[in-house]
């Protein structure tokens, strides 16, 4: 105790305990702020016979909580951090190793590459869905064109066309086309 003005007495700062004191002794502070542990480690030492002791010492170490202690990188990852295996970038290219999902669609805000096709819906081959294979040949329903129609080269079965006067065309391949359209010559 220490003896106060006024007679009375008041109690030593280091001398009260409680029953987590002496894991709290082991906690210091430096003149930076960082904080640091004492603890007694277990040391295998080897000499230079190659005879191998274990010893207690007593060692002082930072306190670490991941990169909290280094500023520039606190708040984001090391370009090597393991993390960065778990997650897909929105900065960086990246690959995913399975499938994605998109449940709200998926909107791309430059030109998109599909380098093994396109499937819409439960393709199945000249039944159903939609398909675009890795060359271009294309599979669908039906075909609207809003403006007009490019065909380098037009295959079509056999038209019959009835009622009134009656036409028959053999199937091939248009090879011009005169008079504005009206008349077609086909490939013999």
């Amino acid at each position: 105790m220490v003896n106060v003005s006024g007679g009375s007495t008041a109690p030593d700062p280091n001398s009260h305990t409680h029953p987590n004191k002496t894991d709290l002794d082991k906690l210091a502070t430096d003149t930076e702020g960082y904080g640091y542990i004492n603890q007694m480690r277990e040391v295998e030492d080897t000499d230079p016979e190659g005879n191998t002791t274990t010893n207690w010492v007593n060692v002082k170490e930072k306190v670490k909580a991941g990169y909290a202690d280094k500023a520039a990188i606190a708040h984001d990852l090391t370009p090597d951090s393991p993390v960065r295996n778990q997650f897909l970038s929105r900065l960086a290219a990246d690959t995913a190793e399975g499938r994605i999902t998109f449940e709200e669609g998926l909107h791309a805000l430059t030109d998109s590459r599909f380098d093994c096709g396109i499937t819409i819906g439960d393709y199945i081959e000249e039944a159903a869905g939609a398909n675009i294979d890795a060359a271009g040949n294309a599979e669908v329903e039906s075909l609207t064109a809003r403006s007009y129609l490019k065909i380098y080269e037009l295959i079509y079965n056999r038209l019959n066309a009835l009622e009134g006067n009656t036409s028959f065309a053999d199937s091939g391949t248009i090879e011009e086309v005169e008079n504005e359209g009206r008349l077609l010559r086909m490939r013999k």
